[in-house]
């Protein structure tokens, strides 16, 4: 049986994320796609900052949209991500790239920075980048 301080911890990572549709459409091109996405306070693990699952999850619909941008509808099939920041709230850019398409499978590259589509990318904005399959 696990100490009542250590089961209150475990139940704190239980949390209710919502608010995913701050997303806003910037380009698509075949086999690319930038997205604004605006994180909000909903969406914050209980450390302070943007969830991962919530990174992630923007990263693969990012994923499928840019297969999709490709004129197939798609799965995800695999996917991996690098967080080298903690996301904040506010405005990020959202890049997806497709680099192998292959047949039935396609590979995207992706990255998220902060600050909103005005702004230039610098590499301390990075906050994660990946990659995924996806099946077409």
């Amino acid at each position: 049986m696990l100490r009542k301080e250590v089961m209150d911890g475990i139940e704190q990572h239980i949390q209710n994320l919502t608010d995913f549709d701050h997303i806003r459409l910037l380009e698509a091109e075949e086999g690319y796609i930038k997205l604004e996405i605006e994180f909000t306070e909903k969406m914050l693990n209980h450390y302070g900052a943007v969830h991962g699952g919530v990174l992630y999850t923007f990263c693969d619909m990012a994923s499928g949209m840019t297969a999709y941008s490709l004129g197939v509808t798609n799965v995800t099939l695999s996917g991996s991500i690098n967080y080298c920041r903690p996301g904040r709230p506010g405005k990020h850019i959202l890049i997806c790239n497709t680099v192998h398409r292959k047949n039935h499978h396609c590979a995207k590259r992706f990255h998220l920075h902060s600050g909103g589509a005005a702004s230039l990318y610098r590499p301390d904005d990075h906050v994660c980048d990946g990659s995924g399959g996806v099946g077409l």
